[in-house]
């Protein structure tokens, strides 16, 4: 029998756990995830990791982070919901603390800017005034469990509470669970037009799905 799973509020002190569930979740499956969280799977990135997710909690009151616990207490799934009230700057290092600290390999710091700012504009306009799901990530051996599906319904009940759209940015491998959440695609998948300098590297594909308003 599948142990029950709780969604409640992250402290501060749940978050060296979160970095380390979203790292094995994603493992290196999810290319954008790859390139905003570099290295995430050493010491040195789960640091740096886990300092951006600290500034991020601290200073978006908007946002709501949620941690997804079995029975015995174990973190096993993260999440974050948004309620969006305006646009985000298509510019990295006005949305960033550091860019050079965090990428410190220019190649690398370049390459996240021309994504940042193919991947903003399809964020905004499918967004609006919304709450938004920014991450999502479940524990890789706790997958399929359960625990990503109701991080996802917790924020689309918010979003119905208060009469407004629920977005959902998603990787390939997420849009599954967030179809059963009865969220709808409203963009396939985006299409980033990167300069050849990066002609090499992953490709990204994101998916924006949403639930409510317009939508259904």
């Amino acid at each position: 029998m599948a142990s029950q799973i709780s969604i409640i509020q992250c402290t501060d002190d749940d978050l060296p756990s979160a970095m380390a569930a979203i790292s094995n979740g994603f493992g290196h499956d999810a290319p954008f995830f790859d390139c905003y969280f570099p290295a995430h799977d050493t010491s040195a990135g789960q640091e740096s990791g886990l300092k951006r997710l600290q500034f991020w909690k601290e200073n978006s009151p908007n946002s709501t982070f949620l941690k997804a616990t079995t029975e015995a207490g174990k973190l096993i799934g993260f999440g974050v919901w948004t309620f969006m009230t305006e646009p985000v700057s298509d510019k990295l290092d006005e949305v960033e603390a550091d860019v050079g600290e965090t990428w410190p390999d220019k190649d690398d710091a370049d390459h996240m800017r021309e994504l940042w700012q193919q991947y903003v504009p399809y964020r905004n306009g499918a967004i609006g005034d919304s709450k938004v799901l920014e991450m999502l990530a479940v524990d890789r051996d706790h997958q399929r469990q359960g625990a990503g599906l109701q991080l996802t319904e917790w924020g689309t009940r918010k979003a119905e509470e208060m009469e407004i759209e629920a977005v959902v940015e998603a990787t390939p491998i997420g849009v599954k669970t967030y179809h059963k959440a009865g969220m709808k695609t409203v963009v396939e998948e985006t299409d980033m037009d990167l300069s050849p300098r990066f002609a090499d590297r992953r490709q990204v594909k994101l998916i924006f799905l949403r639930k409510g308003g317009t939508s259904g």
